[in-house]
């Protein structure tokens, strides 16, 4: 295994791999079998402890061959341990999944079919061209308050 990354958190250390998968080692904090799941306040004194003394992974990412076929990839970026925890940083070229929602029962304007709208990296919408093309005021390259000319603010300087 190629290690690309190591950092240390204050009990443990993890280090990244090439093959984007994550190993762990040291002190590692559990909670109790006494807590419930719906208790929000867990804090130090309910966490118990269990030493890891060899590597053990504890995450791997991959992108399927579906996935690899439509350009779609996963890499691990950099790992940031905190006390009890550590985020770990995802770059992917996947897009976000799109959220299916629920019906509440109340009448919604209708969503337009395509994501053209939407899109932020393709071209401009017409309609956005055509409102541009009847605009009346011209943009000057800086902001100024109403009541303020670029002139009276350069003779004030």
């Amino acid at each position: 295994r190629v290690i690309t990354m190591a950092v240390c958190g204050p009990t443990y250390t993890a280090v990244m791999s090439q093959e984007n998968a994550v190993y762990f080692w040291g002190t590692r904090f559990t909670q109790g079998s006494e807590i419930s799941g719906n208790d929000l306040r867990v804090s130090m004194t309910t966490l118990e402890t269990q030493v890891v003394t060899s590597a053990q992974q504890i995450l791997m990412l991959y992108a399927s061959e579906t996935q690899v076929s439509k350009g779609h990839f996963v890499t691990l970026s950099s790992i940031h341990p905190l006390w009890h925890c550590m985020f770990v940083l995802v770059d992917t070229t996947a897009p976000l999944a799109k959220m299916e929602l629920q019906d509440s029962g109340i009448a919604e304007p209708a969503l337009p079919e395509d994501d053209d709208e939407f899109d932020t990296l393709g071209p401009v919408p017409d309609w956005i061209k055509a409102e541009l093309a009847q605009a009346t005021d011209e943009w000057q390259g800086e902001y100024l308050p109403s009541g303020h000319s670029s002139s009276s603010r350069s003779r004030s300087k």
